[in-house]
């Protein structure tokens, strides 16, 4: 009797299965299973196959349900007094990390480590929150079983193993298409090499003869100007030429017609058009080194060749263009470590600026191996320093921000005949990150409600987005619009095209309200305006939060709103950011673009005399440091294998 009571026990003890993707057999495997367990399914939200989602309504129209929900994968925390899920990522990517080293690395160099952490975290990272998500949710589910199905991946062992540490039955889908993706990309790389050994053909420019240059990356989507110091820097020695090598990267006539008619230089760098540098006799050492019979796990091989590859073949082009320093701003590509150590092998230096405030730490997908990285000011240099970032100069530039020219005097005279007005920052949401589309849709909601309550007040939108319809894709997002769309008849709401400076939207207005901890909002404060931030996310850790009497931040959603009524009532502490201008802006003042350019042409003028980067290096730096009355709160960095 009691074995039997112990069999039907064991049948009905719950379980709950969380999925990362829902498949069409997940679906049918529950169908059969319920009658004989008490088991719950959750899967990654949005991760559904279109099997799945057709095998759900059909049963679920024969009203034979089943308990298959889906789970968000938000990485919020509601709670004013939780913390963001995105810190739980990042311990957890770290700890895979040290796993990964200590198991098949711990013979590798302190760079390589470096640059295989930020190239980890490209492969693992979706998975790893996808786990923190589930360790947080299944708390509060005592006395249950519960298992985590990950998509199968090459570097899920330690991801595996760490979890199952926790308590957790871990198990992995069938199939092969990480190794097959893995495989396709090393063919590409080959056909790549062979293709363009057969054309023969140097890569697509305009540059008319070779000389010592300064390479920036080129992005036609983005705001953010990298040659923000170009007019500072004396050129009589060296050029300057934008690389194109981003996935988003088209090379056409009106692309290189835009850069051509800025009387700019240009280059094409996708692997297609560099792949010659790579001679015959290193791709056969590559192919031999990969096949090699050792016991490097797959992913470890793969990463060697790829690092490899890539490297041979930015020493070549470096070198043959006489590049002596590069710039670009993909701050989350393990790539980065290799271009850094391609230039010091081509006999010049990679630098890195600063261009978005930090809320927090950085996670090991975001790298900064730079020479030289360029930071607004010490609070972002201390969030930086701790972490193994590996830059050899940390210096403060003070704020950098493209400036506009947009003449808006209609728009400040309309808006001085309200009350009250105010601006609003919003910032990019997603299903699976810190801010997502439904605490974004409250936001707004706030904000209508204190509009449609107090007809005396007015407001600027500078939406991320770029326009009202936009904004019909959140929840509730087309009441939002409606009810939008009624004040901007009233002529009470006025939008701003995305590409305006915050500085010159927030000059607008009494106060700024910003979505998020955000950047437009940081920098409008170091411009003297007043800002306040609903952080939605929970970043606990942020300095603002070690000062109690701050009314810049806010946790709880109601308490922004009263903070708003409170300065429209005159209350000018509200959002008063004078306390904390020079921790973001070293200077307090706007003249980065001259600060930085002068160390770039001093730079480029002893390099292009002595061809000696480190003397060069070293003395630009200390002229910069003397110059700016610089002192040792901002460290000097040094690594005995490089800067990265």
């Amino acid at each position: 009797m009691t074995m039997a009571s112990n069999k039907i026990k064991k049948k009905i003890d719950p379980e709950v299965l969380w999925l990362e993707r829902l498949g069409f057999f997940d679906v049918i495997a529950a169908f059969v299973r319920k009658p004989f367990s008490d088991r719950t399914v959750y899967f990654g939200e949005n991760g559904e196959t279109r099997l799945a989602r057709y095998a759900l309504a059909f049963i679920e129209r024969r009203k034979m349900h089943l308990k298959i929900l889906p789970l968000s994968l938000s990485l919020e925390n509601e709670s004013a007094r939780m913390e963001t899920l995105v810190y739980k990522v990042n311990q957890d990517m770290h700890a895979c990390a040290e796993d990964l080293f200590a198991a098949y690395m711990s013979g590798r160099t302190s760079r390589l480590k470096s640059v295989f952490r930020c190239y980890m975290a490209g492969a693992l990272r979706s998975r790893v929150a996808f786990a923190v998500v589930v360790e947080y949710r299944s708390k509060p589910m005592i006395g249950t079983r519960h298992i985590i199905r990950f998509t199968r991946h090459p570097m899920n062992r330690v991801l595996c193993h760490l979890y199952r540490r926790r308590g957790f039955a871990v198990k992995e889908y069938m199939g092969m298409s990480a190794y097959i993706v893995s495989i396709g990309r090393l063919l590409n790389f080959l056909a790549s090499v062979i293709r363009s050994k057969v054309l023969s053909a140097p890569p697509p420019s305009n540059i008319p003869e070779i000389k010592p240059s300064i390479w920036i990356e080129y992005d036609h989507e983005s705001f953010i100007d990298l040659a923000f110091w170009e007019e500072s820097a004396k050129r009589k020695c060296f050029d300057i030429i934008y690389y194109l090598d981003r996935k988003n990267a088209t090379i056409s006539p009106e692309i290189t017609n835009s850069i051509e008619k800025e009387g700019a230089l240009w280059i094409d760098t996708r692997l297609k058009s560099i792949a010659s540098n790579l001679s015959t006799v290193q791709m056969i050492a590559l192919i031999k080194e990969f096949i090699r019979s050792d016991d490097r796990p797959f992913w470890l091989r793969f990463f060697d060749f790829e690092y490899n590859f890539w490297s041979l073949i930015y020493a070549a082009l470096f070198k043959k263009y006489k590049v002596k320093i590069l710039i670009q701003h993909q701050d989350t590509s393990w790539k980065q470590g290799v271009q850094v150590a391609a230039m010091e092998s081509a006999g010049g230096i990679m630098i890195g600026f600063h261009w978005s405030s930090y809320p927090a730490r950085m996670g090991i997908d975001h790298f900064f191996p730079y020479h030289v990285f360029f930071v607004w000011g010490k609070l972002i240099s201390d969030i930086l320093q701790p972490y193994d970032s590996k830059c050899r100069h940390v210096l403060p530039s003070g704020v950098w921000i493209q400036k506009d020219d947009v003449e808006l005097k209609e728009l400040r005279d309309r808006l001085k005949t309200f009350k009250f007005a105010f601006t609003i920052f919003d910032s990019t949401v997603s299903y699976n990150i810190h801010q997502t589309p439904s605490s974004l849709s409250r936001f707004y909601l706030l904000l209508l409600e204190l509009l449609e309550k107090n007809a005396s007040w007015g407001t600027v939108i500078k939406n991320k987005m770029g326009e009202l319809d936009k904004i019909s894709e959140l929840p509730g997002g087309r009441d939002i619009v409606r009810r939008f769309q009624l004040l901007i008849d009233a002529g009470r709401v006025f939008f701003l095209s995305s590409m305006t400076s915050p500085v010159t939207a927030a000059a607008l207005t009494d106060i700024s309200v910003c979505y998020g901890l955000n950047s437009a909002g940081i920098v409008a404060g170091t411009y003297g305006h007043r800002v306040l931030h609903w952080d939605c996310a929970g970043w606990l850790l942020h300095p603002f939060y070690k000062d109690r009497g701050q009314k810049i931040a806010y946790r709880v959603l109601e308490e922004l709103g009263s903070a708003i009524t409170a300065a429209s009532n005159g209350d000018s502490s509200i959002g008063d950011f004078s306390k904390w201008r020079q921790s973001f802006n070293h200077f307090e003042d706007f003249n980065a673009d001259s600060r930085v350019g002068r160390f770039i042409g001093k730079f480029m003028e002893d390099i292009v005399k002595t061809g000696d980067v480190d003397s060069s290096l070293d003395s630009a730096v200390w002229q910069y440091k003397e110059t700016n009355m610089i002192d040792d709160s901002f460290p000097r960095v040094e690594t005995t294998e490089g800067a990265a």
